[in-house]
């Protein structure tokens, strides 16, 4: 009697230990990337992790989507950190490179803003277009050499064009819509 409780207490112990020990290969973020960035090969690394969590273990769930939010090195990947970019359909991502001064501090993915049109044409007037509402999809880091920061938002396809425009030559400034969801 005294062998079989043995017995069976060294396989319920093997068997913990065997919990304890299940790993597996699972990806995460090698380098920082950027809330809006697609996500490549490059970007990931292989770690091992506790079996039972719920990561994604397969590059090809990953490569090729959007983060949707900014991933940090060594950041497990689940299935609610990459994606599309939750733009609504009928929306185009513009890219709108602003200097200091031409936006405000903080801006993150998911901002509500207003893009005014900012800069004189060659009589000195500004553009006739109104304030354009945008959200904020993905903020760069500025450019060491110009200062430049490129703010990406989702506008309507019909202000997609001229966003575009205006912003192409830094003519537009970026101010954050307080209060609105």
């Amino acid at each position: 009697m005294l062998s079989l409780v043995s017995v069976l207490g060294a396989l319920a112990a093997y068997m913990g230990v065997q919990q304890l020990t299940d790993t597996e290969q699972a990806l995460a973020i090698a380098q920082d990337v950027p809330a809006g960035e697609v996500i490549t090969e490059a970007d990931l690394t292989r770690v091992e992790v506790s079996s039972d969590l719920p990561v994604l273990t397969s590059a090809s769930q990953v490569v090729g989507k959007q983060a949707r939010s900014a991933l940090p090195a060594g950041t497990l990947l689940n299935s609610g950190l990459v994606g599309g970019s939750n733009v609504a359909n009928g929306n185009v991502i513009v890219p709108v490179p602003a200097k200091v001064g031409q936006f405000p501090r903080g801006l993150a993915p998911g901002t509500q803003v207003s893009l005014v049109p900012s800069k004189r044409d060659n009589s000195g007037e500004l553009p006739t277009v109104p304030a354009i509402d945008a959200t904020v999809v993905g903020v760069s880091p500025p450019d060491t050499a110009t200062g430049v920061t490129v703010v990406d938002v989702a506008v309507s396809e019909a202000a997609g064009h001229d966003v575009a425009r205006l912003g192409s030559d830094n003519g537009l400034t970026v101010i954050i819509r307080v209060g609105v969801q």
